[in-house]
């Protein structure tokens, strides 16, 4: 698993033993959201990432979401 973005302090990764549907962990601070990727992310799980940062990562996966998208179908076929 590696860094796909560093971005404003948020590290967004794609985990190579992960499952469908096609999502991304972001962390920041020591807190975390896994996001759907997509032009509209959804939080797949409980997050303990304030509002605020939550929306950020949101907005910097949305923004990104076609490079997502291929590194997660290059992981995971």
């Amino acid at each position: 698993m590696g860094t796909i973005i560093n971005q404003n302090g948020f590290k967004i990764l794609i985990r190579t033993n992960d499952h469908l549907p096609p999502h991304v962990h972001v962390f920041r601070a020591g807190n975390e959201a896994k996001l759907s990727i997509g032009t509209h992310p959804e939080l797949l799980a409980p997050s303990n990432m304030k509002p605020r940062e939550l929306a950020q990562a949101i907005e910097i996966v949305s923004q990104h979401y076609e490079n997502l998208l291929k590194e997660w179908e290059h992981i995971h076929g």
